[in-house]
C-alpha cells in the first residue's frame, strides 16, 4: 500500500493525514471530558463525531482499494480500521443519550453525518487514486528526473537507493531455454524475476511484472529465472518448503522448448494450490502443445538442468526467498505492494541512466 499510488493524496502522503486525523479526534475527546462549559463540550464532541465518521469511510475505502485493487493486505492499515471502527462503537454509545433530533450526537443525526462522509470521501478519494493523475503522472514514454522522484517520493526513493545493488545479475539459462524472456532486448532496464510456482507472492508479483511490462513497452526487459523452493534440484535451500515446486518450473521450460512458456506459467500458478506430476502433463496438454515432445523433453532431463542452472545462479547472487527481483542489479526481496512501486523502481533506473549519460566524462 505504501508503494502504490493510493498512498498519497494531492501530492502529500496520506500517512500525514491519518496523523492529523487522529490527533484532532483525541483532542476533541479530551476537550469534550475536560472542558469546563456544557457547550464547550458538546461542541468538542460533535467534532469528535465528524472526524470519526470520516475516518471510518476513508478506512472503508483503502480496505476495498486493498482488498479489490492492490490485492494485498497492509497489516499497519489493518490495525488503524480496527482503531477507526472500536472509536466508531465508542462514539455510538456516546450518541446514545442525547434527542434524535441533536445535530450530529442524536443516532439518527449520526447516521445522515455518516451518508455525507461517504459522499465526501467518494469525493476526495476521486482525486487520489491513479486515475485521477493520468495528465500528470509518467506515462511509458515520458521520462522524470531524480529530483522530481525525490520531491514526490521521498521514503521510496531513499529506500531504492539503499538496497544492495550486484553485477552479472541477469544469468542466463541455457540458449534453449524458450519463452523465459520478455519484452525488448535493447532496452535499458532488465528486471531478472527468480520465482516459485508454488509460492503465493510469486503468483501476485508475476501478474504485477506482466502489467509493468505492457505499460512500459520497449523500456523493459524482463527475464524469468527459477528457484524452487524445493531440494530436489536447488542447493540454496535446507528443507522442501513446496513439493514438487523443481518438477513445475521443469514443466515449464519445456513448454518454453514450444513457445508456450508464459501460457505454462499461467496455468501453473492459476492451479498453485494442487500441483501434482499427473496435475502438471494435463496442464500441458492445455496449452495446446505437442505432448509427447513435451513428455520427451521433461525425460531427457533438459528441462531440469536449466532450472538447476538457474537455482545455482541465484545462489551465488544470494538470493534465499522468492520473489526476488533484480532492477539493474538492484536485489528487492520480496513483491511491492501495487504496481506504482514497479513503475517507481523503473522510473528511477531510467533517471539515473540519464543522469549518468549527462555527466561530463573524466
Amino acid at each position: 500500500m505504501l508503494t502504490s499510488p493510493f498512498a498519497e493524496l494531492m501530492g502529500l502522503p496520506v500517512a500525514w493525514y491519518a496523523i492529523v486525523v487522529y490527533t484532532a479526534t483525541a483532542l476533541c475527546f479530551a476537550g469534550a471530558a475536560r472542558l469546563a462549559s456544557q457547550a464547550g463540550r458538546l461542541a468538542a464532541l460533535r467534532a469528535a463525531c465528524v472526524l470519526v465518521l470520516g475516518s471510518l469511510a476513508w478506512s472503508l475505502w483503502m480496505a476495498l482499494v486493498s482488498a479489490f485493487i492492490l490485492h494485498t493486505v497492509c497489516l499497519v492499515c489493518s490495525a488503524l480500521y480496527l482503531l477507526t471502527l472500536a472509536l466508531a462503537a465508542v462514539t455510538w454509545k456516546v450518541a446514545s443519550p442525547f434527542p434524535p433530533g441533536d445535530l450530529v450526537l442524536g443516532r439518527a443525526s449520526l447516521a445522515r453525518v455518516a451518508v455525507v462522509a461517504t459522499i465526501l470521501t467518494a469525493a476526495v478519494a476521486a482525486m487520489s487514486g491513479p486515475w485521477a493523475r493520468t495528465s500528470t503522472s509518467p506515462g511509458a514514454n515520458d521520462s522524470v528526473s531524480l529530483e522530481q522522484i525525490r520531491e514526490s517520493h521521498p521514503d521510496f526513493l531513499t529506500w531504492y537507493l539503499g538496497l544492495p545493488r550486484r553485477s552479472g545479475s541477469a544469468p542466463a539459462s541455457d540458449t534453449e531455454a524458450g519463452d523465459t524472456e520478455a519484452g525488448d532486448t535493447e532496452a535499458v532496464v532488465t528486471i531478472v524475476e527468480f520465482s516459485d510456482f508454488l509460492c503465493v507472492f510469486c503468483r501476485r508479483n508475476a501478474e504485477m511484472l506482466s502489467g509493468l511490462l505492457e505499460r512500459r513497452s520497449g523500456q523493459l526487459r524482463l527475464l524469468h529465472r527459477h528457484f524452487p523452493l524445493d531440494t530436489t534440484c536447488n542447493d540454496g535451500v535446507s528443507r522442501t518448503m513446496h513439493p514438487f515446486a523443481c518438477h513445475a518450473a521443469e514443466a515449464a521450460e519445456c513448454a518454453g522448448e514450444q513457445g508456450r512458456y508464459d501460457e505454462m506459467s499461467t496455468l501453473l500458478f492459476a492451479d498453485q494450490d494442487k500441483l501434482l506430476p499427473t496435475t502438471v502433463a494435463k496442464l500441458a496438454a492445455e496449452t495446446g502443445l505437442d505432448s509427447a515432445a513435451w513428455q520427451k523433453c521433461m525425460d531427457s532431463g533438459r528441462g531440469m538442468d536449466r532450472v538447476t542452472a538457474d537455482a545455482r545462479a541465484g545462489i551465488e547472487l544470494g538470493v534465499s526467498s522468492t520473489p526476488t527481483m533484480f532492477f539493474n542489479g538492484r536485489r528487492i526481496e520480496g513483491a511491492f505492494d501495487g504496481p506504482g512501486g514497479y513503475d517507481l523502481a523503473v522510473l528511477t533506473e531510467l533517471a539515473l541512466l540519464a543522469q549518468k549519460s549527462q555527466s561530463p566524462a573524466d
